[in-house]
């Protein structure tokens, strides 16, 4: 075997310089060896035995695939049309092989599953030879390049089948001069020129052997592009290019081409000088073409990112700069110094928003990060020390579409800097000049934002806004009882009853093996369950597909009064004399095998299968989806959340007590503007109630026995129950009752209905809310000032939100 060693290339920058043009008729596609290939060529990728070229995505990231091309019988070249999708340009550098061109070349990634296509450091190759290229191999990772499958191409980590069954060839596009037509020579005056942007450029007259039509094109067109009729140039930018001219051919004439390489500089450009420094986005263009020098350049910009903690040993911070500020395309400032090249004494002596003028070495490290290099230091900045803003925003709010807020009532702050408010989903609310607009149901956040000042720091702070239709605010049930609850070690396993559950995944919902049927050999054997925090509830389909463990007997016995077993060795559960084991793995996961008595032997393990329409729980000597055990529990307590509101409805399915902090409360009379609310000491079961309490989870403990509360009027609805009912609701007017407008309530929910004649859309509780009030009060009468969300002190403060001591109260 003949291999092709070669040392790492640099890239390199060049074009073809013709001066005198070439004339081909037809191109062909021969297979070439690869010492034969040259900087310029242009190849296609084939692999002989499948006869699949690699593709080269048209540049994208995305891996190449395998396109089918047609060779001819002896496999020496391509007969069929070679689109440009699989056409390669090829770089040769002491041997080396790169294949691609505009900085997307094709390189190995670190795994087994595929090469790629972009600028990446692992894109040089060499090639290895046996009668014929046999595979490619990556300099950087020593990852070798074959097709899978005849469908896409793949890196491996070593020589294998599928490495060894690609026999892998170059085709290389070679012009062939048809001698029945006559040759055509172009030529321009010079091989390059030079010209600068201020200036312009005339572009030089090409000299034709014949009256043939050619076309002008460039391959920077971002430096400078041409017209492709006249040839006339057009300067763009600093940079290089190649101007080319072509003719494609016709019934009389071969084709032929001429070139020029064009050099465009740019006098007034920015050169990163003190008196040009370079924007933040013309550094990072010189940094990555790698056309500085050893020497300091000056760079322009704003602080977009802090990425220190805190000041590094020697006084350094790093942080990064862009042109608008943003954190999109931003140069990072490696370890630099303060001003004057002084040491940072702390974090806070920069920030974001900065204007800077860094002075340092440029680096393009690793070639991947473009950077100011460590030696640089703060010219110029416009940093000063700011008072931090402080800003006041209310609570998260409810409000329902086309309510509108003045925003001065929502916040308020310390900062002279111009404020900006802002809706994460304008869909939901948005912001129409001094006003929040309630748009649609759904949730929003509201940034407030303060900019930067001389004296303050820029500063934001957010609050929630949920908008919801009148007719969803429904008041909430709970239950009680028995649960499932999921068994994790083995030493749980106890006599009692048990489900046997898959849990399911992203596709497939959790199921339980259904022990009420008569056979347990049947597809569908299974019932719907829903798992949430580790339970299952424990309802009456639940508690009807159990089985029941017996430590003694050691056998799990289904309601249908059938044991799990296998009378055989066959891929099914069957009945008869039987014992089980029953274990709990590592994963939590249940190991179930039957023992036939005969001779003790175990036989499989019980898993669930939802291939091939299976759908059921079977014995399986390996593979299948794992099971878990879930055992059946009497609930000495259950846990009920109160939300931000601290008000909610309950009802329960079983009595219970009440845990310190939360308090239970029926109605006990009502007029046209209120609701007369009594404390009650505990939970009597199928009743409704109003708890109150801090935000948060609370326990229950079940009792044994609760008296019904007396003169209750809330009740619980029914599927007829509909508009015109009261329900418990935080709203526009707080916490209290509101008139139900959504239609049906649906049954089990809890409602206080509407009796009092003339009562009004919002009942309030009897007691009112005086927490706010009296906070307002007492700071009146205590002489301790009021102020409004806009810092004015107030005299005689009525509804709103409003500070007091600091604090943000509430006065409704």
């Amino acid at each position: 075997m003949k291999h092709f060693t070669f040392l790492r290339p640099m890239l390199l920058l060049c074009a073809l310089i013709v001066g005198v043009g070439n004339s081909w008729g037809t191109d062909k596609w021969v297979k070439t060896a690869p010492a034969d290939l040259a900087t310029g060529d242009v190849v296609v990728i084939v692999d002989q035995t499948s006869g699949t070229a690699m593709t080269n995505n048209n540049g994208t990231s995305s891996g190449p695939t395998a396109t089918t091309v047609t060779l001819n019988d002896d496999k020496s070249e391509i007969t069929g049309d070679v689109a440009t999708t699989i056409q390669w340009e090829v770089t040769v550098s002491n041997g080396s092989y790169q294949f691609g061109a505009d900085s997307k070349y094709l390189y190995c990634i670190n795994s087994n599953n595929g090469v790629r296509v972009g600028k990446n450091e692992e894109n040089t190759f060499t090639i290895y030879v046996n009668d014929g290229v046999d595979f490619l191999v990556n300099t950087a990772t020593s990852r070798y390049v074959g097709v899978y499958n005849s469908q896409d191409w793949r890196c491996y980590t070593s020589i294998n089948a599928n490495i060894k069954n690609c026999v892998t060839a170059f085709y290389k596009k070679t012009s062939v001069v048809d001698p029945s037509k006559t040759n055509v020579t172009l030529s321009f005056p010079e091989a390059s020129y030079t010209a600068d942007v201020t200036d312009g450029f005339s572009a030089p007259t090409l000299s034709k052997s014949a009256d043939v039509t050619v076309v002008y094109s460039s391959t920077n067109e971002a430096v400078a592009t041409v017209n492709e009729t006249t040839g006339a140039v057009t300067l763009l930018k600093k940079g290089s290019t190649t101007i080319k001219a072509t003719f494609a051919g016709d019934e009389t004439y071969n084709s032929a081409e001429a070139e020029y390489t064009l050099t465009v500089t740019n006098r007034n450009a920015n050169d990163g000088s003190l008196e040009k420094p370079f924007t933040v986005a013309e550094a990072i263009d010189v940094i990555t073409a790698k056309e500085y020098g050893e020497g300091n350049y000056y760079v322009k910009g704003i602080i977009s990112n802090v990425r220190s903690e805190s000041v590094l040993s020697g006084g350094y911070l790093s942080y990064d700069i862009s042109d608008d500020g943003t954190t999109e395309n931003q140069l990072q400032v490696y370890k630099g110094k303060n001003l004057d090249d002084t040491e940072f004494t702390a974090v806070t002596d920069i920030e974001v928003g900065d204007n800077v003028t860094v002075v340092g070495p440029l680096l393009f490290y690793s070639d991947k990060t473009p950077e100011i290099n460590t030696g640089n230091y703060i010219y110029a900045t416009d940093h000063k020390t700011r008072q931090d803003a402080e800003i006041v925003v209310t609570d998260d709010i409810l409000m329902y579409p086309t309510d509108t807020k003045a925003l001065a009532d929502l916040y308020y702050t310390d900062s002279d800097g111009e404020v900006t408010v802002t809706s994460s989903n304008e869909e939901v609310a948005k912001i129409e000049g001094d006003k929040l607009v309630a748009v649609g149901v759904g949730e929003a956040v509201i940034t407030v934002s303060v900019a930067k000042t001389d004296t303050y720091k820029a500063a934001s702070e957010t609050f929630n806004v949920t908008v919801e239709n009148k007719g969803a605010l429904k008041p909430e049930g709970e239950g009680a009882g028995a649960n499932f609850v999921k068994v994790t070690a083995t030493e749980d396993i106890t006599d009692g009853d048990y489900l046997i559950v898959y849990e399911g995944d992203d596709t497939h919902a959790a199921v339980a093996f259904n022990g009420g049927l008569e056979t347990l050999d049947a597809a569908n054997n299974t019932i719907d369950v829903t798992i949430k925090d580790g339970i299952i509830a424990a309802n009456d389909a639940a508690k009807a597909a159990t089985f029941t463990w017996n430590s003694t007997a050691k056998t799990l016995t289904s309601k249908s009064g059938l044991v799990i077993g296998n009378g055989s060795y066959a891929n099914a559960l069957k009945t008869g004399n039987f014992t089980n084991t029953v274990e709990i793995d590592g994963d939590e996961n249940v190991v179930i095998s039957a023992v036939e008595s005969k001779d003790g032997t175990d036989i499989t393990t019980l898993r669930y299968n939802y291939a091939n329409n299976q759908e059921r729980f079977r014995y399986y000597k390996s593979g299948q989806q794992a099971i878990t055990l879930y055992k059946y529990v009497e609930s000495t307590s259950f846990d009920i959340a109160v939300g931000k509101a601290g008000w909610r409805t309950i009802v329960t399915a079983a009595d219970a007590t009440l845990p310190e902090g939360l308090k239970a409360y029926v109605v006990t009379a009502t007029n046209s503007e209120s609701a007369t609310l009594t404390e009650v000491a505990a939970i009597k079961a199928n009743t409704p109630y109003i708890l109150q309490g801090a935000e948060g989870d609370y326990t229950l403990t079940i009792a044994e026995k609760v008296d019904a509360p007396a003169g209750n009027l809330l009740q619980i609805s029914t599927e007829s129950t509909a508009n015109g009912v009261y329900v418990l609701a935080n709203g526009g007017n707080g916490v209290g009752f509101y008139t139900w407008a959504g239609g049906q309530l649906g049954a089990g929910r809890v409602y206080l209905p509407n009796n009092a004649e003339g009562a009004r859309d919002f009942l309030a509780f009897s007691f009112g809310e005086a927490t706010a009030i009296k906070a307002v009060e007492n700071a009146k009468q205590q002489g301790n000032a009021v102020y409004n969300l806009t810092g004015q002190r107030v005299a005689q403060p009525t509804r709103g939100l409003y500070i007091v001591n600091g604090k943000k109260v509430v006065l409704k």
